[in-house]
């Protein structure tokens, strides 16, 4: 039992066993890193910035209630924060679930930091007011696009309309696309044999590094 225990991995493939071995490691450094960095973010970051904020000045607590949460948790994160039962809280495993929504939220760029250079606001460079309506007729006619959004938006909804039907339409008739567990699954293509050159050119090089 303790052997398959050690080889058994958690719901949905996140290693938390292995996670929270290290909660004492984030534990001393995640509180001063949210008192000395100040995060923002666009809209779609807001509920990560609420939790990062609950979390600052709540990991010191012990009893803490499943109502006082400041946002919904994704599924496949739900039995490990509640329990199998949903009656419970583990504090660990929402820690470290906020942790990979702001790790996510700075590579998508929707949660910056200021003063930064690699995670700045991705709109503080944006052209605004006087000097975008300057540049914007040169802009889109460099780009080949109308002054007016409407359009380049008709075009694109029409081009996604048609795509979803496609789609749609050849999808259960399509056997290499299927759903499991809620999860678009693609058969995988098959191995292409490498070209002969490609083969001599590989001994070719490894001959020479040799």
């Amino acid at each position: 039992m303790t052997k398959v225990t050690d080889l058994t991995r958690p719901h949905d493939k996140i290693n938390f066993m292995e996670l929270n071995e290290k909660y004492r490691t984030i534990r001393l450094f995640l509180p001063l890193l949210l008192e000395e960095i100040q995060f923002n973010g666009n809209v779609s970051s807001q509920p990560t910035l609420n939790a990062m904020s609950w979390l600052a000045r709540n990991m010191p607590k012990r009893n803490i209630k499943k109502s006082e949460l400041p946002s919904l948790v994704d599924k496949r994160w739900q039995r490990l924060v509640f329990g199998k039962d949903g009656d419970e809280f583990d504090l660990h495993a929402y820690t470290f679930y906020t942790v990979e929504k702001l790790l996510l939220a700075l590579k998508r760029r929707d949660v910056f930091i200021h003063p930064s250079w690699r995670y700045s606001d991705p709109q503080k460079d944006l052209l605004i007011d006087d000097e975008w309506t300057q540049c914007k007729p040169m802009i889109c006619r460099a780009l080949g696009l109308s002054p007016q959004p409407e359009p380049t938006l008709n075009s694109l909804t029409a081009e996604l309309d048609q795509t979803y039907r496609a789609v749609a339409a050849s999808f259960k008739n399509n056997p290499d696309v299927t759903i499991e567990n809620d999860r678009l699954k693609l058969t995988p293509l098959d191995k292409l044999d490498e070209p002969l050159p490609l083969i001599r050119l590989r001994k070719l090089i490894s001959k020479r590094l040799s």
